[in-house]
């Protein structure tokens, strides 16, 4: 079907906004980099302290039981619960998964050495 110049073309309507839409949705990568929302560091840090890091762990159930001591153990499970969190990137999942064991390994060091001295002594 010809359009208003009379050829078969479609015309583009790459970057404009869509009916009942406000903007028009960015096309590439470069583009939502450029029309992003600023966001500043003070917005993202929300945890200053040990007090704050428990309190958002207790809260969203990662560190369980709440207000009992941080161990290795918890602490592992703690960092394979929040690998599982939604929106967490593949990479990042993997990364925190390996400190988890990395933390069990640790335990499992300490454990060997408290048990090796005891013996020795």
């Amino acid at each position: 079907m010809p359009n208003d110049n009379g050829t078969n073309t479609r015309k583009t309507d790459k970057g404009k906004p869509k009916e009942g839409t406000q903007s028009a949705r960015p096309n590439t990568r470069l583009e939502l980099k450029k029309t992003g929302t600023l966001v500043t560091l003070e917005s993202i840090v929300e945890i200053k302290d040990t007090k704050d890091t428990r309190a958002y762990l207790e809260k969203g159930l990662y560190l369980c039981p709440a207000g009992e001591m941080v161990s290795p153990t918890s602490l592992k499970y703690c960092l394979h619960q929040i690998s599982r969190m939604p929106g967490v990137m593949v990479a990042v999942g993997k990364a925190i998964r390996s400190a988890a064991i990395l933390v069990e390994v640790m335990e499992e060091y300490s454990i060997a050495a408290t048990i090796r001295d005891a013996v020795n002594n």
